[in-house]
């Protein structure tokens, strides 16, 4: 796939450099289950994923959290997991997914064991 072509015409001729897609790409997170007060388990629409990057940037009112999956065509699932550790209780602050931009709304069921959170509505105005 090509994602960027320049162009640099100089003295002595034209000069074009184009270059390949990196393979890394924003994945959603589909569900993120709390499993302590910091620690979350994120389910990650990734398809053919190797390995998955975290950005998780806390404030007093949110959490968002922000992953890049680096691609390899060679395998087939579209769904992997990672963890995230927060430095501080997530409590009332709202959860982010920072790649689709929307809420996760989270809630424990009665007589469930962990916080379920599913993608909610988009963010507005952050």
């Amino acid at each position: 796939m090509l994602v960027g072509v320049v162009a640099v015409v100089g003295l002595v001729g034209i000069v074009v450099a184009v270059w390949p897609d990196d393979g890394v790409s924003d994945s959603e997170i589909l569900s993120a289950t709390l499993l302590s007060e910091t620690r979350l388990a994120l389910a990650v629409g990734s398809c053919n994923a190797t390995s998955i990057d975290v950005d998780t940037v806390e404030s007093d009112v949110e959490v968002v959290i922000t992953l890049r999956s680096h691609d390899d065509a060679a395998t087939e699932d579209c769904a992997d997991g990672t963890t995230v550790t927060l430095a501080e209780p997530l409590g009332d602050r709202t959860l982010v997914d920072g790649a689709a931009d929307r809420a996760l709304v989270c809630e424990q069921a009665p007589g469930a064991r962990f916080v379920e959170c599913l993608p909610g509505p988009e963010v507005a105005d952050r």
